[in-house]
């Protein structure tokens, strides 16, 4: 075999890798893999209740977390939990976003924050 054939056989082990590589890709990305939680069907254990930037790369996150709710804050150095929140809580949150009377969720949100932390002080 010429050096013609010596490069065809590297340009088709290149092919091979990369379609092998966008293969595994694609079905990690839609299956999920060891350690993602899906996104897709009804048995989700995580949800983003609401969320709120605070600054650069800065936010304020509720989740649910196995029917554990959390605050959250979320920064390009990690994410730290910043308290545990009760359901009173979160019901006292979602009973104000149903209402609709204050123009912009995260008014809404801010000000449950507010109670919430002021509550948390006065204990």
């Amino acid at each position: 075999m010429g050096p013609l054939g010596a490069l065809l056989q590297y340009i088709l082990i290149v092919v091979v890798i990369l379609g092998l590589a966008y293969w595994v890709t694609r079905y990690m990305g839609t299956r999920g893999g060891p350690g993602i939680i899906r996104q897709s069907g009804q048995n989700l254990q995580m949800k983003i209740l609401a969320q709120i930037t605070v600054g650069r790369d800065q936010r304020l996150v509720v989740a649910d977390i196995a029917g554990r709710y959390f605050l959250l804050g979320l920064s390009s150095g990690g994410i730290s939990n910043l308290a545990e929140l009760t359901r009173e809580d979160i019901e006292a949150w979602q009973a104000r976003e149903n209402r609709g009377d204050e123009p912009r969720q995260s008014n809404k949100f801010a000000e449950v924050l507010a109670q919430i932390e002021t509550r948390r002080k006065q204990r």
